[in-house]
């Protein structure tokens, strides 16, 4: 489950006009809104998991995330969207995808 939480993320991100930073998810237009809404287009880690699994993210998505390699110490997911690339974030997810059992 949690492998494939994390693979419906990606596929979400894998455009680079679907991802954004700053804010859970936007419109068309660049405004924020809450996610999940239907008039998002574009989401960052964060808002692509709420997409993904609801409003009722597991401890367990939070810590697979954040137990990353690629995370600074003191780092979380969320920060690392918010200060990397979109290819660094897709990065980031494929290793924690490729970091479970087949």
């Amino acid at each position: 489950m949690l492998k494939d939480d994390l693979i419906a993320m990606r596929d979400l991100l894998a455009d680079p006009r679907c991802w954004t930073q700053g804010a859970y998810g936007r419109d068309a237009k660049g405004h924020q809104l809450t996610v999940p809404h239907p008039e998002v287009t574009c989401w960052c880690l964060m808002g692509a998991a709420i997409q993904t699994i609801g409003h009722d993210i597991t401890d367990e998505i939070d810590d697979h995330l954040n137990d990353s390699p690629l995370l600074k110490e003191h780092q979380t997911y969320v920060g690392f969207n918010d200060t990397h690339t979109h290819a660094e974030v897709l990065a980031l997810l494929d290793e924690r995808i490729n970091a479970l059992p087949a």
